[in-house]
């Protein structure tokens, strides 16, 4: 597969998950050019607490990936793994999962969503 082409399929990947988070959540976040330092996705604020790394691959040692994001010192390290023909899977730690669904009981979703409209 050429170059272009993988970098092609990455992106798609990227763009599918920058949707979802301005579809369900009404969070607008933007997605990383190839080849730029940091997370594929991202916000312009200091206080976005996710490392959201795609990969659209065949095949894939996710725990050599997962290893990658921990060094990343976030709070919230996310992996998105998609294969042809197959549905994306979002991977993450257990205990930042729970943190995470805790995060949304106290409303954290709800005050980016109003950052974003103020």
């Amino acid at each position: 597969m050429l170059t272009k082409s993988c970098k092609a399929k990455g992106r798609l990947l990227q763009n599918l998950v920058r949707d979802y988070f301005l579809s369900y959540l009404g969070i607008v976040t933007r997605v990383r050019i190839m080849g730029e330092k940091g997370a594929d996705i991202c916000r312009d604020e200091k206080n976005w607490p996710f490392h959201i790394e795609c990969k659209n691959r065949e095949q894939l040692s996710i725990f050599a990936e997962i290893t990658k994001l921990q060094s990343k010192n976030t709070v919230y390290p996310v992996l998105v793994v998609k294969k042809n023909k197959e549905i994306p899977v979002v991977i993450m730690e257990i205990d930042r999962f729970f943190d995470l669904l805790k995060a949304s009981e106290r409303g954290l979703f709800k005050v980016w969503r109003e950052n974003e409209i103020n």
